[in-house]
């Protein structure tokens, strides 16, 4: 649960471009890494009748959600003002100028 913790505070402080592109691939891998992290340990934790753990854990699973939501939602036609999935290409010839 540790790891999913340090994760969730890595992932609110991401220090690379997401806006498209291969960067926004990992950021959502990651978003759902940080998922994947909280189901586990929120199975654990309840099994293991540890609340407190149990309580995080479903933090980390509500703060993956949000954090997937707010990338994927403008992509998918749901905000007012769309984003795109992938980066415009840039011109292969470099400069024009002669």
């Amino acid at each position: 649960m540790g790891l999913g913790v340090l994760l969730g505070v890595a992932l609110t402080q991401w220090p690379y471009g997401r806006a498209c592109g291969g960067l926004l691939l990992l950021y959502l891998i990651a978003a759902v890494t940080l998922i994947v992290a909280g189901v586990w340990a929120a199975l654990g934790s309840w099994k293991g009748r540890l609340g407190f753990a149990h309580v995080v854990s479903l933090a980390l699973i509500l703060l993956g959600l949000a954090l997937t939501a707010r990338e994927v939602l403008p992509r998918v036609g749901y905000a007012r003002t769309p984003a795109p999935w992938r980066c415009a290409a840039a011109p292969l010839g470099g400069s024009s100028v002669t």
